[in-house]
């Protein structure tokens, strides 16, 4: 009688010790709970893809069509033209709660010694840890996408003024001594100069400019003793020729971009994740002639061997203290046209393995844990 009595005390006994704390998933229905258990998350990671883009314009000359006759420079040529190309991709990581992962924990004498993110993802265990909050990073919509479009056009088409003076000649008729006779009558209109009067005249300054730097550099100088900026002279000139030479040969204009969207892995696959319009930059929607940006993600093989060990020996199914994971590595290649632009390693906590602590080890009061809050893993037991 007494030894049955002292085995169910003991039993009793070291069933409370070892049931301090318990974790439980959230799915779990058939658990009865009488007060407000602590709700925990594993992480997961988000990813932040960016990119830099860079789009090339080139703006025809309003006076192209007169390059060859005014500056005998041929094969101008006289159509808008834009690419756009990628120039730089990052990627930064951004730690999430996990919703598939979170659970509830059971403490009979209620003394829970857990530490929490903002987001609710577990830190520690009976051990107090400086957590900077998480930065909440927002899904970015194309209309965010900063792509500046703004072709700056011709302003400046010469350096005289817009208007000519034309003589029309009329004639009237009158009667000197009985004879009629016509006279011309002379009248002064002004109108505006054509287009290739204005090339004439901005093929006429470049020429002038041309002799003036001429000048400059084979030391023909007004005044005996040289100006001290002759260079300075010369460069200005060779700025004033490009611009008024563009006015016939067109000009290139580059203006960089930028782009970013959210991506969260969940599984080893390749999708279309945007496109490149030479128009219209990053887009997320295709049109004619855009080009498709892909994302692979593949699971390494070596992250199985965790998960396949555990599953073997039929570990951690019951008295679970607090589960946590074993982030697994994933390869992530971006390919711009079917052509790889990137390609990284990134341990990710959604593609590891999640493991548990048992419930017995908390009876040591003493026990402190660290968990890694943005892969799931344990940093430190002690």
């Amino acid at each position: 009688m007494k030894k049955t009595f002292f085995i169910i005390f003991f039993t009793l006994l070291f069933g409370k010790i070892f049931s301090q704390i318990q974790s439980y998933h959230v799915s779990e229905a058939n658990i009865k709970i009488k007060d407000n258990p602590i709700f925990y998350y594993l992480p997961k990671t988000s990813l932040n893809i960016h990119f830099e883009t860079e789009t090339e314009y080139f703006v025809p000359g309003p006076f192209c069509k007169f390059a060859d006759k005014y500056l005998l420079i041929k094969d101008v040529s006289i159509e808008k033209k834009t690419k756009s190309s990628i120039k730089n991709i990052s990627i930064s990581e951004y730690s999430i709660a996990d919703e598939k992962n979170c659970y509830f924990v059971v403490e009979k004498n209620f003394d829970y010694k857990l530490s929490l993110t903002n987001l609710g993802i577990l830190t520690s265990y009976n051990y107090l840890v400086a957590n900077s909050d998480y930065e909440i990073f927002p899904q970015i919509e194309n209309s965010n996408n900063k792509f500046d479009n703004t072709i700056p056009t011709y302003t400046d088409f010469g350096v005289k003024r817009n208007f000519t003076d034309k003589t029309d000649t009329t004639y009237k008729v009158i009667e000197v001594d009985s004879v009629f006779q016509k006279i011309p009558v002379y009248n002064q209109v002004i109108t505006s100069k054509n287009f290739e009067q204005k090339a004439e005249e901005a093929a006429n300054y470049i020429i002038k400019i041309r002799k003036r730097r001429f000048k400059l550099q084979s030391g023909q100088f007004e005044n005996d003793t040289p100006p001290n900026n002759v260079t300075e002279l010369i460069e200005e000139l060779n700025n004033l020729e490009q611009q008024y030479t563009e006015l016939f040969v067109g000009k290139k204009i580059i203006i960089n971009n930028e782009f970013s969207l959210n991506y969260i892995p969940e599984q080893s696959e390749e999708i279309t994740i945007a496109y490149l319009s030479d128009e219209n930059g990053i887009i997320e929607t295709k049109e004619n002639n855009a080009k498709p940006i892909t994302l692979k993600i593949e699971k390494v093989e070596n992250n199985y061997k965790i998960e396949n060990f555990y599953k073997s020996h039929n570990l951690n199914t019951q008295n679970v203290g607090l589960y946590y994971v074993n982030p697994g590595m994933a390869d992530i290649t971006i390919k711009f046209n079917n052509i790889e632009v990137s390609k990284t390693k990134i341990l990710l906590p959604q593609f590891g393995f999640i493991n548990s602590l048992p419930a017995k080890m908390f009876s040591n009061k003493n026990l402190k844990i660290i968990f890694d809050d943005k892969k799931g893993a344990i940093k430190s037991i002690f």
